[in-house]
This record gives structure tokens, C-alpha cells and sequence, in this order.
């Protein structure tokens, strides 16, 4: 009753039944594995492979109360198929494990274990297939013969004549033996397989939704410790995650497993990889600049058609909410861009929750877009960004202006594009351009307060917010008249960099604006040619043009 709920439940569409299905049959699989392989690593496989095939096929099961039968045959025909394939006996493994056996008890138990499997490997097949299914699922007679086909009575009968056939001793052993051997709730969990390998990028399927992007994933390819690790960095369609391989050895069909999180992750990346990621991933480029319609991105860091865009800071700057807005627009703009946001392992956690919780990224790859989200120890640091030279664009989100409600939050001087270095924007724009930078790094000098930067790092928000304000109204006064300008300039400029978004609507309570390339370079040039200058500085926030 139990497995017919399950599998009408997994095709109800219900993931989590499709585990417990696993669970209560995955043993009775590697019983029957194993007692024609021989061997638990190899059963093991063969059992990954199995449930594959029925997450694949079970819509085809005509009966679940076929089920049993129907996943006997699966697993028979996968055993069959590594004997076609002529795979040596693991062999070097037991020596292996004898050399390394560090205590003469522990030698012992390791000769008793080699000698009680090759004594159940020379029991007929009946009794091999009654013992090992018997104690692996250690359940009820009942499930063994529903899977075997056979009577129950014959199931008694022939785990009495394997007692008979058995040494009391290695009768006992096997019981204890086997117990080892189970499979857990998580064996069910991780089941999966590589299905494409191309260089770096790795591309796999898996049965378990709680596998997200930043995880650790191990291939059976190999021993725990040697086996090569991917890290999960874009969720595709069906199940399927885009990892980057730290190591070779990878191929399609290798059977994978969840081995850790972003602690496990974090270390095993390094900066050769970020460049090997990036330029793997191509793309249809084209020198002809794309507007957005968000006035920070199109006027400080352009965009072209097939740009790799980087997006740096911490958490709590804005970055998703931009993100989203760009994935709005993507029909407008359909630039075509590969965005690659980057975390540290102290906002992965949170940005893994988000994507869990968010309807608008509940996917990576869109018609005009795609997003990898990337494990980078320096991923708030503006210095590092600075430094990145295999992205088109790089945007830094600075907290400081995320905290004066500056949103989107986008540091125009640790912001850049390719666009502007190669010098494919107009003239006009350039020279308002480079006329901004200068007005920026200027009136930054004159506004920025060391105490308040020291109460804001130390999380003092609500002192280091007043002591801003009285900062910059003492500070005001003792400008002079070009200082005075610079400082008003600077800050009605910030203010008009501004924009309500359309993913923002119902949270700000503002319709969201697009602002054409001409219109935004109207109003710089109107502000820095000082026309707003007895403007109150809060009348340009949240405008279009």
C-alpha cells in the first residue's frame, strides 16, 4: 500500500515521495546488486543507475503493485550490463584494505570480512539471493518475496537451508556484515549522474530539489579523497545543475553524490578557475551598445551585446533587486548577457535561502540571460574587482550608499565596462563621463567622515547615520565657494542616479521607470553644467529624466 501511495504521489508530482519509494526499496536493490556482482561499491553503482532509470520511466509502469518486479528486472539488466563490460574484480581494493588495516583486530575483521563474502558468493543462487536481501532489508519475509516473486514459504525454506549450507559463525557474520552495508536516507537523497562534460563545466542531474547552487559534489569516479569535486553554479531545466570541475577525471554517466556545502566549497576554488569558467562560456558578441534603461548601468558601465557582467558586494546592498530588474528587462534589452554573481561564504547561506524563497530567480537560464552564482572570498572587496580582467562589466555595490538609501546602490568608481575602455561610446558621452568621475572622487573626499565610516563597520547604523548628517552640515560650512559647488554637485548627481524599479513596485510604492541613454545624459549634463543647482538635492531622487 505504502509503495502504490509513493508512486502515485511521484506522479502527482510530489519529489519528497519519490525519496521515501527509494528508501524503503533502495536495499532490496542492493541485495539483488550484490549478489550477482560480488562486490558493494559496484551494487552501489548499479543501484544509482536503477533508480535513475525509474525516476525516468515510472510514468511508463502500467500497475504500481508491479513495482517490486519491475525494479528487480532494472537491476538485473544493470548487473548484466557490467558483466558485458568485463570490469576486472576489485581485487587491489581488498589488498589495499589489508596493508592499511593499523591494528591486528582490525586485520582480522577485515580477513573474516574478505572470507564470509567469498563464502556467499559460492552459495547457490537461491540462498545468495535469500541472505543477502534478507538481512540488508531486515525487514519482512513478505517484501522479500513480492521482489524475488517468489512464496513467502519459499523464502523460509531457503533461509533455513542457507543456515544449513552456512557455518553457525559466518551465518551470524553475515547478519552483522550486511548491516554495515545498508543504505541510508541519504544514499536516496543523492542520487544522480553526470550527464554532460564540457572542459570545466559539468552538467548534472539530480534527484534530490534540496541540492542548490554553491554545494559541494563528489563523483563516485573515485575514492572520497581523490575523487574529482564539482561546485554547483547555475540550475538548468529538469533537475539540472551547471557545476564547475575543480579537478579532472570527470566523465558523462560517473555517478555523483551531495559530499558538502559552501564550507566544503569555498576552498577548492581559485582564481585560474574564475578565468577558465568565463572564457568557456561563449558567447555571440557584438560591439553595439544595448541600453537597459537603468540609468547607473547605462550611463557609468554600458553594456554590448554578449557581455559577461560581474556583480560584487556584500549582502544588504540591492544586488538581488537589480538582478531581478535586469531579468525584467531582459525582452527590452535582449542583450544576450551572462551574469555572473559573486558571494563570499558569509552571504552564500543567505543567497541560497533567497533563491529558494524568490518566484522571479527561481531559474537561471532565460532567453536572453543567464546567471552562475560564484563562491569568491574577495567578492565584497572593491580592490579585487578592480582586478578582474575576464569580465565586459564589472558592478560594485557599496554599502555606504546602500545606507543613505542610494538605490541601486552601484559605486560609479568601482564600476566599469569594456565598452568604455575600448572606447566604443559616443564623444559626448565619454566627456560627461570621465567629467563625473572627477566630480565623484572630488566631492567624495570632501564628504567622507573617518568616525562615521568607523561606527558604520562597526554596525553602529543608527549613531553613524546621525553622525552623518551633522557631519556633512558642519562640513558644508566650512567649504569654500568651489568647494561648496563640488559638494552639491556631487550629491544631487548620486540623487539622480536613482530609479525606481519595476520589480520594486508593490515594496516602494513607485511605478518603476525606464530612462533612455539620451535622457540620462540630458540630466548629468545638466547637473554638472550646475542647472540644478538651487534645486533641493531630494527633488532629483527617484526621477526619470
Amino acid at each position: 500500500m505504502e509503495i502504490t501511495h509513493w508512486i502515485e504521489s511521484t506522479r502527482a508530482g510530489d519529489p519528497h515521495a519519490f525519496t521515501q519509494l527509494v528508501v524503503h526499496t533502495q536495499n532490496l536493490a542492493l541485495g539483488y546488486a550484490f549478489s550477482y556482482l560480488g562486490d558493494f561499491h559496484r551494487a552501489q553503482d548499479v543501484v544509482q543507475e536503477t533508480f535513475m532509470i525509474v525516476h525516468e520511466k515510472l510514468h511508463t509502469l502500467e500497475s504500481p503493485e508491479a513495482f517490486p518486479g519491475w525494479l528487480r528486472r532494472i537491476v538485473h539488466h544493470r548487473c548484466m550490463r557490467v558483466f558485458r563490460q568485463k570490469k576486472p574484480a576489485p581485487v587491489e581494493d581488498l589488498v589495499e584494505d589489508l596493508q592499511t588495516a593499523k591494528t591486528e583486530e582490525a586485520l582480522q575483521r577485515k580477513q573474516e570480512h574478505a572470507y564470509l563474502l567469498e563464502a556467499i558468493k559460492r552459495l547457490p543462487e537461491k540462498h545468495r539471493l535469500a541472505v543477502t536481501l534478507y538481512y540488508l532489508k531486515d525487514q519482512s519475509q513478505d517484501e522479500v518475496a513480492s521482489f524475488l516473486g517468489w512464496p513467502k514459504t519459499k523464502v523460509n525454506n531457503t533461509l533455513h537451508e542457507a543456515r544449513n549450507l552456512l557455518k553457525r559463525r559466518l551465518f551470524a557474520m553475515a547478519a552483522d556484515t550486511f548491516r554495515e552495508q545498508r543504505l541510508d536516507e541519504e544514499f536516496a537523497k543523492n542520487i544522480g549522474e553526470v550527464v554532460r562534460v564540457r572542459g570545466r563545466l559539468v552538467d548534472i542531474q539530480t534527484l534530490e530539489e534540496s541540492t542548490q547552487v554553491f554545494d559541494l559534489i563528489g563523483s563516485r569516479a573515485g575514492d572520497k579523497e581523490r575523487m574529482p569535486k564539482l561546485i554547483a553554479i547555475q540550475r538548468l531545466e529538469d533537475g539540472r545543475l551547471r557545476c564547475v570541475s575543480t579537478g579532472k577525471g570527470v566523465q558523462a554517466e560517473d555517478h555523483i553524490f551531495r559530499a558538502g556545502g559552501v564550507e566544503d566549497a569555498q576552498p577548492l576554488l581559485d582564481e585560474t578557475l574564475f578565468h577558465q569558467i568565463a572564457h568557456q562560456i561563449r558567447t555571440q558578441k557584438d560591439d553595439a551598445i544595448v541600453e537597459t534603461g537603468i540609468k547607473a548601468l547605462d550611463f557609468f558601465a554600458p553594456l554590448s551585446q554578449g557581455d559577461r557582467i560581474g556583480i560584487f558586494g556584500k549582502e544588504g546592498v540591492g544586488r538581488a533587486v537589480f538582478l531581478m530588474e535586469l531579468l525584467h528587462l531582459q525582452s527590452k534589452h535582449r542583450g544576450d548577457f551572462q551574469v555572473f554573481f559573486y558571494s563570499t561564504r558569509w552571504n552564500a547561506h543567505g543567497t541560497q535561502d533567497m533563491l529558494e524563497h524568490e518566484p522571479a530567480l527561481s531559474r537561471d537560464v532565460h532567453p536572453h540571460m543567464q546567471t552562475y552564482w560564484l563562491l569568491h572570498p574577495r567578492a565584497a572587496d572593491p580592490m579585487y574587482v578592480e582586478d578582474v580582467d575576464y569580465l565586459d562589466c564589472k558592478l560594485y555595490f557599496n554599502p555606504l550608499k546602500a545606507a543613505e538609501g542610494l538605490w541601486p546602490a552601484v559605486d560609479p568608481l568601482y564600476t566599469t565596462s569594456r565598452a568604455v575602455q575600448d572606447g566604443r561610446i559616443s564623444s559626448r558621452h565619454a566627456t560627461l563621463l570621465q567629467q563625473a568621475h572627477e566630480l565623484l572622487m572630488q566631492g567624495r573626499s570632501l564628504t567622507q567622515d573617518p568616525v562615521y565610516l568607523e561606527w558604520f563597520a562597526l554596525d553602529a547604523r543608527e549613531q553613524a547615520k546621525a553622525r552623518q548628517l551633522a557631519f556633512i552640515q558642519e562640513q558644508y560650512q566650512t567649504l569654500e565657494r568651489e568647494e561648496r559647488q563640488t559638494f552639491a554637485r556631487t550629491r544631487r548627481l548620486e540623487r539622480y542616479m536613482t530609479q525606481p524599479f519595476f520589480v520594486a513596485e508593490s515594496f516602494s510604492q513607485m511605478p518603476g521607470i525606464s530612462v533612455s541613454l539620451e535622457e540620462t545624459l540630458c540630466g548629468v549634463e545638466a547637473i554638472l553644467n550646475g542647472e540644478f543647482d538651487e534645486t533641493e538635492e531630494e527633488a532629483l531622487m527617484w526621477r526619470g529624466a
